[in-house]
């Protein structure tokens, strides 16, 4: 096989990659309750502290950065600032 063809079937393959990570994220259904701007520390191996904690029924979804935790609200859930 020739560069280019090589070139195409990575450039497939990328797109795809992509396109199924989107389809992915959008089936992700919204949590119940977001919080954020507080002083959240994780108990992580490092203990990093974050700003705001994503919950869907009894368990953690998401924790992170105020700025991420904007990605995290899909519809339009209870939220506490």
């Amino acid at each position: 096989m020739t560069t280019s063809t090589w070139k195409m079937i990575l450039a497939g393959a990328l797109f795809l990659s992509a396109v199924a990570s989107s389809m992915l994220h959008a089936q992700r259904p919204a949590p119940d309750l977001i919080l954020s701007n507080g002083k959240i520390i994780t108990v992580d191996e490092k203990f990093t502290i974050a700003q705001a904690v994503a919950i869907r029924g009894d368990r953690v979804v998401a924790v992170g950065r105020i700025r991420r935790s904007r990605h995290w609200r899909g519809r339009a859930p209870e939220r506490s600032t």
